[in-house]
C-alpha cells in the first residue's frame, strides 16, 4: 500500500515581519475634531477597515493627534448601518448575495449576529478589492520550486507559489486561483484564519496543492456530501424596494451633531414589549452608557427612563464617547482648590481610592494628575498614591470622578 506523501515544511522564519506598508498608498492627515465615522463617510471607506489597517480602538474614542498620517484603506460603495437593519434587508436593498456582504465585511458574522455592534458605522455594499481575474483551476502533478521569499510556515509541498501585492486579501487570493478558503489557510498555516490581517507584503505563499490537499497529513476530514434533485425552476420573487423609515422630530434639548439618530418604536409595537423603548435597552444595543444617552438627549431623566414614541434621539455621538463604562452620572463638582467636602466623595471614584480621604476634587476637562496635585499643594506622589486607579503615569484619569486631594 503506497502512503501518502508526508508533507515537508520550513521552520517558521525567526526575522520580524517587513513594517506594515499601506496596501492602498493613500493616506490622511487627521484635523481637529475628526472621528472615524467621518473619514469613512467622506473617503468612502468602511469605519472596521480604517480602524484595523491603523491599529486604532474599536470604539476610537482615542484619536491619532492633529497632524498624524493613518492609511486609508481600500475605497468601497459605503452604507451606514441603521438600528433596524438586518443582512437580508441590506442585501435586497443593496442587489448583492449575503456571501458578497460577508466577503466584503469580515466583521459581520455568518449568522448576521454581530451586524448590530456595527449600527452607525459604515460597511462595504462593493467589492473594495474591485474585479479579480480568476485563473484556472486545475491540479499540479509535482512540487514547484520553493521561492526565497517564501513565508516560513507555508507548507512547502506546493503545487504553485505567488507573492503577496498591495491590496491582496485572502479572498482575493482564493477567488483568484480557485481554492478554498479553507484550503489556502490550510496550506498557509500562519496566516490568521479569523482576520486573515497578517500577510507579508513582498512574501510568497502557496495557492495550490500537489494532487488532492485532502490527501496532505493533518487535512480535516469532511463527511461526503449529499447529492439532492435538482428542483423544477420557479418564477422569481420580486424583491421590494427598502426605504429606511423617515426620522420623526427631535427630543426637546437632543444634541446636534450627532452621528446617528434613532426613531424611538411606535406605540404599536412597545404594547408587545413595553421594554423596547427603555434607556436601559437603548443603550445597551448602541452599546454606549446610560450617561451618554442622557447627556446628549437631556429630555431623558435618571429614574424610570424611557424615550417617547413621538421623537428620534441621538445614539452614537463619536466626538463624545470618552466617558468610563459606567451607568453612574456624577451630580456635584468641586472647585479646583479642592474644598473640604468630609469622608463622603461628591462623585464615583476610581478603584483603589485612600478610604479615610477627607478632601476631594472632581476631574474636569483639562486637568491632569500633575495640574491637580499643584493645585491642591499636595505632592505627586501622594497624589498617586492617595489614587492608584490613576495609574502611575496618570494614563486612566477618569474625567467626572472624584480624586482625593488629602487624607
Amino acid at each position: 500500500m503506497q502512503l501518502p506523501r508526508p508533507m515537508r515544511s520550513t521552520p517558521r522564519q525567526e526575522a520580524p515581519p517587513p513594517a506594515p506598508t499601506c496596501a492602498s498608498g493613500k493616506t490622511y492627515v487627521m484635523k481637529e475634531n475628526d472621528s472615524c465615522n467621518g473619514i469613512a463617510a467622506a473617503r468612502n471607506v468602511a469605519t472596521e477597515a480604517l480602524i484595523s489597517v491603523n491599529g486604532l480602538d474599536m470604539a476610537c474614542n482615542f484619536m491619532p493627534d492633529v497632524g498624524t498620517s493613518l492609511c486609508l484603506p481600500l475605497t468601497c460603495k459605503t452604507y451606514q448601518v441603521l438600528p433596524d437593519d438586518t443582512c437580508s434587508s441590506i442585501t435586497a436593498a443593496a442587489n448583492i448575495t449575503m456571501g458578497q456582504l460577508l466577503a466584503w465585511n469580515p466583521v459581520i458574522s455568518p449568522g448576521c449576529t454581530t451586524l448590530m455592534k456595527w449600527v452607525g458605522r459604515y460597511i462595504c455594499l462593493s467589492s473594495p478589492v474591485g474585479t479579480v481575474q480568476v485563473q484556472q483551476g486545475d491540479k499540479a502533478t509535482t512540487d514547484a520550486p520553493v521561492p526565497s521569499n517564501h513565508q516560513g510556515s507555508s507548507n512547502t509541498h506546493c503545487g504553485q507559489w505567488y507573492t503577496i501585492r498591495a491590496g491582496d486579501t485572502c479572498a482575493s487570493i482564493s477567488l483568484a486561483f480557485s481554492i478554498s478558503l479553507d484550503d489556502f489557510y490550510f496550506l498557509n498555516s500562519g496566516v490568521d484564519n479569523k482576520t486573515c490581517n497578517n500577510l507579508w507584503l513582498g512574501y510568497s505563499y502557496c495557492v495550490k496543492a500537489v494532487g488532492d490537499v485532502e490527501t496532505y497529513p493533518g487535512y480535516p476530514i469532511s463527511v461526503p456530501s449529499t447529492t439532492f434533485a435538482k428542483p423544477p425552476p420557479e418564477t422569481p420573487t420580486p424583491i421590494p424596494s427598502f426605504d429606511p423609515p423617515a426620522l420623526l422630530p427631535r427630543a426637546p434639548g437632543t444634541v446636534d451633531g450627532c452621528d446617528l439618530y434613532k426613531n424611538a418604536y411606535s406605540d404599536s409595537v412597545t404594547s408587545r414589549d413595553a421594554d423596547l423603548n427603555s434607556c436601559r435597552i437603548w443603550a445597551s444595543f448602541a452599546d454606549i452608557t446610560l450617561t451618554q444617552l442622557r447627556r446628549w438627549n437631556p429630555s431623558l431623566t435618571n429614574d424610570n427612563c424611557f424615550v417617547s414614541s413621538q421623537y428620534s434621539y441621538c445614539v452614537l455621538k463619536e466626538d463624545d464617547m470618552t466617558d468610563p463604562l459606567s451607568i453612574y452620572t456624577p451630580t456635584a463638582t468641586t472647585s479646583s482648590s479642592g474644598t473640604p467636602t468630609g469622608t463622603t466623595p461628591p462623585a464615583q471614584t476610581q478603584p483603589g481610592v485612600a478610604a479615610d480621604c477627607k478632601r476631594w476634587h472632581v476631574v474636569q476637562k483639562g486637568d491632569g494628575c500633575y495640574d491637580i496635585a499643584q493645585a491642591n499643594k499636595i505632592t505627586l506622589d501622594d497624589f498617586y498614591k492617595w489614587n492608584p486607579g490613576v495609574g502611575s503615569n496618570c494614563e486612566a484619569l477618569w474625567l467626572g470622578y472624584a480624586v482625593c486631594i488629602g487624607v
